[in-house]
């Protein structure tokens, strides 16, 4: 007997015969070993170009709806995603507080769209981890 699911994207049925995409099947060890994200400059005006990757999964979800402030999740994106130079949470606190308030939205909606995030979630994003009024 299939078994149906409803997502987001439609109704899936598990155990009905899908039409295969051209090409191998994935492999399973490389699926689950370690890979290297792409690297992407984004621009700081006035200051120069950072370089930063997309969050793994496991990274996206170590902070999605937890309780923190906008600042806190700014820091925790930021320091996950900068490659070059890297940065902890510390120093992007102290890059909160010497910039102008556009230049972090700027990094933030970088990685989440490069993350496969909503484009343009900064302001979301914001939303999601901010605390509780």
């Amino acid at each position: 007997m299939d078994e149906h699911y409803t997502t987001d994207n439609g109704t899936v049925t598990l155990g009905e015969a899908t039409p295969e995409a051209p090409g191998q099947l994935v492999d399973k060890a490389a699926l689950l070993g370690g890979r290297a994200f792409g690297v992407t400059p984004i621009a700081i005006p006035g200051m120069g170009i950072i370089k930063i990757r997309p969050l793994s999964r496991a990274e996206a979800l170590a902070v999605y709806q937890k309780d923190m402030g906008a600042a806190e999740m700014e820091q925790v994106l930021i320091s996950a995603a900068c490659v070059e130079p890297r940065f902890t949470p510390h120093e992007v606190g102290q890059w909160q507080a010497s910039s102008a308030a556009g230049e972090m939205v700027i990094v933030v909606n970088a990685i989440l769209e490069l993350s496969g995030m909503e484009i343009g979630a900064g302001k979301a994003a914001y939303k999601q981890f901010r605390r509780p009024s």
